[in-house]
């Protein structure tokens, strides 16, 4: 047997990333689909909660606002955070609503920007899926 590529092996990390706007989705999709990560996607907090317990992703990008007839991503993180399958799945939140480079919250989760760059995003995601 030759050299293999322990990178060609080891299985890509995979992230859920929950927004109603699908612009922002199909967006942050494809910066994480050439940065080597399988994606999945939701349009909605109820969708993103089934997808989450489903599939157990390596970490979860929820928009803050989604529509409030259903379930927005504050509420979505309550509920991953309550449930033992998915408590431990690092969260991110996005959000129009702070101008601040990223907080955290009582869970560890994540808030940053919507305006944040793709570098400071994806190495944050690089940080909290090693972890």
């Amino acid at each position: 047997m030759g050299n293999t590529d322990s990178k060609s092996i080891m299985p890509k990390k995979k992230i859920l990333v929950v927004d109603d706007e699908p612009d922002i989705l199909k967006l942050v999709e494809w910066q994480l689909m050439i940065s080597g990560y399988d994606v999945l996607t939701a349009q909605s907090g109820m969708e993103g909660l089934k997808k989450a317990r489903e599939e157990r992703p390596d970490l979860i990008i929820l928009d803050v606002i989604m529509p409030i007839r259903e379930m927005n991503g504050v509420q979505m993180n309550e509920h991953l955070k309550n449930d033992e399958s998915t408590k431990r799945i690092p969260v991110i939140l996005f959000t129009g609503m702070v101008d601040k480079d990223e907080t955290v919250d009582d869970h560890g989760t994540v808030m940053f920007p919507k305006s944040v760059s793709s570098e400071k995003l994806l190495k944050k995601i690089k940080e909290m899926i090693s972890k």
